[in-house]
């Protein structure tokens, strides 16, 4: 009975969803440090929001070019979307270099109240919660 009860235990475990993956972690205020060419490093602040929205900055502004607007999430995946409709300020403009690619999805490897990490192809980011 005994190898029941811890069979059954384990089975539970297994099959919920890890406590550090709730959904409602996700909106909140991050940092990260984006790998810039030459050597310089820029800490990023994004915020992910409750209407889906990415933010950027101290002041949380709309992103102009290269980066994500919104975003569309599960308990184990994102996707960062761009702009429904395209500024065309930004048709000339490089977006190589931009570490947040709108259309690539994300797995959610971790998220708990420290930290959001999310890892695409060979790519792993490390977001730190504010």
């Amino acid at each position: 009975m005994r190898y029941v009860v811890c069979l059954l235990t384990l089975f539970v475990m297994a099959c919920s969803t890890p406590a550090d993956m709730t959904p409602d972690l996700l909106y909140r205020t991050y940092t990260y440090v984006q790998k810039n060419p030459g050597g310089t490093d820029q800490t990023v602040i994004v915020t992910l929001t409750r209407q889906n929205e990415v933010r950027f900055g101290v002041d949380k502004q709309l992103a102009i070019c290269c980066a994500p607007t919104r975003f569309r999430a599960t308990t184990t995946t994102i996707e960062f979307l761009g702009p429904e409709v395209p500024n065309p300020v930004c048709a000339a403009v490089d977006c190589r270099m931009s570490e947040l690619v709108a259309s690539t999805p994300w797995q959610i490897e971790r998220l708990n109240a420290i930290e959001l990490v999310i890892t695409t192809n060979q790519q792993r980011l490390v977001l730190t919660a504010q």
